[in-house]
């Protein structure tokens, strides 16, 4: 692992499945690709979940049942693959990690899953997961017939802390972490279109 790489942290970036309403498709595409590009020397490793990556990208892709095309199989499937002690999971819809992200979670390490408050009433994601408290159950959740309708009902029972902005000393709008920046004439390929300082219980 290089030196100047967040060490046993992994980036997981979740392709192909149900995206947060009014995003187009081709454009969430582009972005993933784009944060993908700028994770990948910053993490130990970074996964595409999903769908066949772009070919060039730096990333270990990670396959996903086609019959299981949900949030949380990419969740579980993220984590269950992760190498790194820690991963964090972003969702194609919703390509944002913050400097906030990172600062809650060097100030609540012990916690399973870190996030931010978006402070709107919306799912927070990106969220940072232990691997180590959540590995078996991504394991059991892969392995059911069904799915499960919710993140809510895969972190049923697990302890979250869910950090405001505030809590963290910082003022005005978040921080990204990589200003996603996609060039006007980037294309997608057409075949590769297609979630107060609380701790709670998810």
């Amino acid at each position: 692992m290089e030196a100047s790489r967040i060490a046993s942290v992994s980036a997981a970036v979740l392709v192909g499945f149900p995206a947060s309403g009014g995003v187009d498709p081709t454009s969430a595409r582009c972005d993933a690709i784009a944060l993908a590009t700028r994770m990948a020397p910053i993490f130990e490793e970074t996964l595409w979940v999903g769908d066949p990556p772009p070919e060039g990208l730096r990333v270990r892709h990670v396959a996903c049942r086609e019959d299981r095309r949900d949030p949380v199989e990419g969740l579980a499937t993220a984590i269950e693959a992760a190498r790194g002690d820690r991963v964090i999971v972003v969702g194609e819809g919703d390509p944002t990690v913050t400097v906030e992200l990172l600062l809650a979670f060097v100030a609540w390490p012990e916690s399973p899953v870190v996030m931010i408050s978006d402070g709107v009433g919306g799912e927070p994601r990106p969220a940072i997961y232990r691997r180590d408290e959540l590995a078996a159950r991504a394991r059991a959740a892969l392995a059911r017939v069904d799915s499960f309708a919710t993140r809510e009902r895969f972190l049923d029972g697990v302890e979250i802390a869910v950090v405001p902005r505030a809590r963290l000393g910082l003022g005005g709008s978040p921080s990204a972490l990589f200003e996603v920046v996609v060039p006007e004439d980037s294309t997608v390929p057409e075949e590769n279109v297609p979630d107060d300082g609380s701790r709670r219980r998810g």
